[in-house]
């Protein structure tokens, strides 16, 4: 421990007396009592800065090499300047306790002539070369017994006594909101706020929101700063006036660094104790831990209840964990692993619950599908409407968590009733279809309109990867199924299918530009013809290329979500030497990565074929070399495949219009266009020609367009 030298002065004392000065000048005066004369039984009112650091204090005298002293009873016969010079040796705490054990201790102690001991007592350290453990030392405008109140005092407002006051550093006072509100202010009274003389004031940025302030000060403070600062104006002038403001702002600085000071000390006291008790708290709840597995709770609700487990106020602070204080932690302890246990059980319950309607809806899924003629998919009928149907409506709302048995009675009975259920549904879904068409009839509904490829529809009730247009029956089906699981709810202001106009006149457009009826073509007819045809509204890309597309291609192009350019829209129909020459370069539609798979040897359903099922057939059900239709089927989806668009040269340096002459006649069938610096090279290099003068020989000139009806 250093000894404190009390004739030397801390770092802000510049004009410090000395020792024998009897009456100090400080700059305010203290009406309180400087150290409270009871103690306080409040909880909030503890403040625990103290009694951490009380706590250390003890455990380093103790772990001090000095012996202790064998007997103090000539202590109070000694003289008092040995009894001041062996105060000089205490902490501010000592001192406090000190003045706690009889009344003459407490006269002494609180009387001027202690003044420089209690100040002195903050250079008195335990850790000199530490400076995280320093106490911040007192200024020279406060008394050292103030200065400990402030900072070992309890939880008190000076003003009006209200509990769990934290001390204010920067104003020197523990102070309520509801005092500070009432004593702080913005400028001195008597003077304008512009001042400088109010700069020359300690302020708080207690009570204030907006930080981008310069903050508050107390009302006594600032009249006692103009008291002085009148005092050398009238004593000295305007220079002493001058003089005082300057150096009222740099005490102003240092008196603003030691609030710094004071709130990392402060920070680093409770940071040190908080992190000691956490690791107590932490060994003392493993064991309790330990014990609730050795009476055989579950692992799992022992660990999971392990936070609640720590709130216990009963293990706080303690060392290990005893037979007594077990008995008693063990009451909330128990509570704590039995709530968590019962949130298990029925988390665990409502997930059987739920999967048992998983399987109930995958087994109707399964049961219900029907083919699609004439192609390889096949149709699931959608959850949202067998929910709705009755025996399977009160299968699902059965609060049960046995699974069930595809042998089930009410299982199969449903199952049988099925499929009538599902027609009926389709045949209400078709006539609702056929009333959103324009001139239908409602009172007897035509389905043989919905095959049109002008019924377009858009459905608002699609997975993730469909597109929002639906041509026809077929596909307006597809789009009002479920494939991931959960039925996403209908649009609120909106109704779930609605007909689009838009993508109707495109579809109508592309049947007259092919010379069909738009009021007779239907969407079979489109797709037999199989032309292609490239938007004349879109500029040309790089090179003087454009998009070739199928008609529902064209259809999706404008009709999902036309831009303000595509209002009317322009189509360009190719000749049919270059569909030929764009049907052989184009990809066959792969639908290996559309999660529209499904296993047919149990319920599982919505794979990628290319990424999982393969594996799960494999692993599952242990067929190394499934078929499509016996182990799995892709049922109808509204996702499109996925193909790589063609582009295709018709302007620019370089358009694709010549074919060659000598593989036209050898193939007939396979149309490929060259460029014409593309030709050249291929007679030359292909056939083994020289090319002559006459060119014709070699190729013939193409047109890329066809003409349109009428011309």
């Amino acid at each position: 421990m250093a000894r404190p030298t009390t004739s030397s002065p801390s770092s802000l004392d510049e004009n410090y007396p000395g020792s024998d000065s009897v009456v100090l000048p400080f700059t305010f005066a203290d009406p309180q009592p400087e150290i409270s004369r009871r103690l306080v039984r409040d909880v909030e009112t503890i403040n625990h800065i103290a009694g951490e650091a009380w706590k250390y204090l003890r455990l380093a005298r103790t772990k001090s090499k000095s012996a202790p002293p064998q007997n103090l009873s000539l202590f109070p016969s000694m003289h008092l300047d040995i009894v001041l010079e062996i105060l000089g040796y205490l902490h501010p705490l000592e001192l406090v306790q000190l003045s706690r054990t009889n009344k003459s201790f407490h006269d002494l102690l609180d009387s001027p002539i202690t003044d420089v001991t209690w100040r002195n007592s903050f250079l008195v350290e335990d850790h000199p070369d530490c400076e995280e453990e320093r106490l911040p030392q007192c200024p020279s405008s406060l008394s050292g017994r103030r200065w400990t109140k402030l900072l070992f005092g309890p939880q008190m407002c000076w003003e009006c006594g209200q509990s769990n006051a934290e001390p204010d550093y920067d104003i020197w006072r523990r102070v309520c909101s509801t005092c500070a509100e009432k004593n702080l202010v913005d400028a001195i009274p008597g003077y304008d706020a512009t001042h400088e003389l109010n700069s020359t004031v300690r302020r708080t940025m207690l009570n204030t929101e907006d930080f981008q302030e310069h903050g508050r000060f107390w009302c006594s403070d600032g009249i006692a700063i103009a008291t002085q600062y009148e005092a050398a104006a009238a004593n000295g002038g305007s220079e002493a006036a001058l003089r005082f403001i300057e150096e009222q702002r740099d005490l102003v600085s240092n008196y603003r660094s030691l609030a710094r000071q004071c709130d990392s000390w402060a920070w680093d006291t409770r940071y040190k104790s908080s992190s000691m008790y956490s690791k107590r708290l932490q060994k003392v709840t493993d064991s309790v831990l330990k014990r609730l597995i050795a009476e055989g709770f579950d692992e799992d609700d022992v660990y999971n209840s392990s936070y609640k487990i720590s709130d216990c106020g009963v293990l706080y602070r303690k060392r290990r964990l005893t037979s007594k204080l077990w008995n008693r932690a063990r009451p909330h302890v128990l509570a704590c692993v039995l709530a968590t246990r019962a949130l298990r059980l029925e988390r665990e319950r409502a997930i059987r619950v739920r999967q048992r309607g998983d399987a109930i809806r995958a087994t109707a899924l399964i049961a219900l599908r029907t083919p699609v003629p004439n192609l390889q998919h096949t149709y699931y009928p959608p959850p949202h409407t067998i929910d709705t149907f009755p025996p399977l409506a009160e299968l699902l709302s059965q609060d049960f968590d046995e699974f069930l048995s595809l042998d089930n009675p009410q299982l199969c009975a449903a199952l049988a009733d099925g499929p009538a259920f599902v027609e009926a549904w389709a045949n209400e879904t078709k006539a609702m279809l056929v009333s959103l068409l324009l001139g239908a009839q409602a009172h007897s509904p035509d389905f043989r309109l919905l095959e049109r490829a002008t019924s377009i529809f858009r459905v608002r009730k699609t997975n993730p990867w469909s597109t929002d247009l639906a041509i026809g029956w077929e596909e307006a089906r597809a789009h009002l199924h479920w494939f991931q699981g959960r039925p996403e709810p209908a649009i609120p202001g909106g109704q779930l299918v609605e007909f689009n106009s838009h993508a109707s006149t495109v579809a109508a457009g592309l049947a007259m530009l092919l010379g069909m009826d738009p009021e007779t073509t239907t969407a079979a007819d489109m797709d037999n013809a199989n032309e292609r045809f490239m938007c004349a509204i879109c500029p040309l890309a790089s090179q003087g290329r454009r998009r070739v597309m199928r008609w529902r291609d064209c259809v999706s192009h404008v009709g999902s979500n036309p831009p303000p350019s595509h209002d009317v829209p322009s189509w360009l129909r190719l000749s049919p030497v270059a569909v030929a020459d764009v049907r052989r370069r184009e990809e066959p539609d792969d639908y290996s990565r559309i999660y529209g798979w499904s296993c047919t040897l149990c319920n599982e359903h919505t794979f990628s074929y290319e990424y999982s099922l393969k594996n799960h057939i494999r692993t599952e059900h242990g067929i190394h070399r499934s078929v499509q239709g016996e182990h799995f089927i892709l049922f109808k989806t509204s996702q499109p495949p996925r193909r790589q668009p063609v582009m295709l040269f018709i302007a620019g340096a370089h358009p694709t219009r010549y074919r060659c002459n000598r593989c036209a006649h050898d193939f007939p069938s396979n149309v490929k266009l060259f460029s014409e610096r593309a030709i050249r090279p291929h007679v030359r290099d292909k056939h083994l020609v020289e090319i002559s003068d006459n060119e014709v020989d070699h190729w013939t000139e193409v047109e890329l367009l066809a003409a349109t009806p009428g011309e």
